[in-house]
């Protein structure tokens, strides 16, 4: 069903959601061998596993270090009377848009698929979408050897996670799971969690580099993209479900009238 040395990729490209979800159960009942495994969708299987902000083209340190700053400078007054510390508000930077070194990811294995499904803007219709599947636990101790996932609110991580965010750093710590203080019912709904990189290691290259090859990659037939749409929609999954606001709601009005 699977196969490969650096990561374990599917046989054959996935047509229906039975067929996705048969894969899962494997990946989860015989490679991983655990129920304790992170999703995450992506609308190119040539995607890399790194934050959007180290796939551009013009970053640097300095320009990050930019953003993020008047971000927070800006930011303060559109949310009056809440006080978050230095590590949540980097959630909520991640939570409205902003590019940051944060990677979504999901315990839910079709919000993952909806998220692979879903096309955005500059997208291709026409490539392939995939699905990749990590243990949280097996990153950190690839990463750090410690099998926990880092918890922002343990005064104990505190150092860590600050290495990670710090702009002046220089030194390519590789990726971790973590789990954030900050959440909200987006997060909630989706079953959210992260990954948090200081630069442009990808997640494969961890597993590469310690020889360890149980990262799973499902893909998906782009072809089929909409009748598994459909199908996730009989399931319950669909942009309001996923998106529980005013904006979600209107994006699945918008794909159910073709407007």
């Amino acid at each position: 069903m699977f196969k490969g040395n650096d990561f374990l990729q599917s046989v054959k490209t996935i047509k229906s959601l039975e067929e996705y979800i048969i894969h899962v159960d494997f990946a989860s009942q015989k490679i991983f061998e655990s129920n304790k495994i992170w999703f995450r969708g992506h609308a190119n299987k040539n995607y890399k596993l790194i934050p959007s902000i180290f796939r551009a083209k013009e970053y640097s340190i300095e320009s990050e270090k930019n953003l993020t700053e008047e971000f927070l400078d800006k930011a303060k007054g559109f949310i009056a009377g809440q006080n978050f510390d230095n590590h949540e508000w980097y959630f909520l930077m991640q939570h409205f848009g902003l590019k940051t070194r944060l990677l979504d990811w999901t315990e839910g294995y079709l919000f993952a698929l909806f998220f692979a499904l879903k096309l955005n803007k500059g997208d291709n219709q026409f490539i392939d979408p995939c699905i990749w599947i990590i243990n949280p636990e097996e990153l950190n101790m690839l990463s750090l050897n410690k099998t926990s996932i880092i918890r922002t609110n343990d005064d104990s991580n505190k150092t860590l996670i600050s290495e990670y965010l710090n702009f002046q750093n220089q030194k390519k710590e590789l990726p971790i799971a973590i789990s954030p203080t900050y959440s909200n019912e987006r997060v909630l709904r989706q079953k959210g969690c992260f990954t948090l990189h200081s630069g442009n290691t990808t997640i494969n290259s961890v597993y590469k580099k310690r020889n360890f090859n149980r990262i799973v990659k499902i893909n998906i037939s782009y072809k089929e993209r909409d009748q598994m749409l459909e199908q996730l929609k009989l399931a319950g999954i669909s942009e309001s479900s996923i998106f529980p606001d005013l904006e979600g709601l209107s994006r699945e009005l918008n794909s159910k009238y073709k407007f």
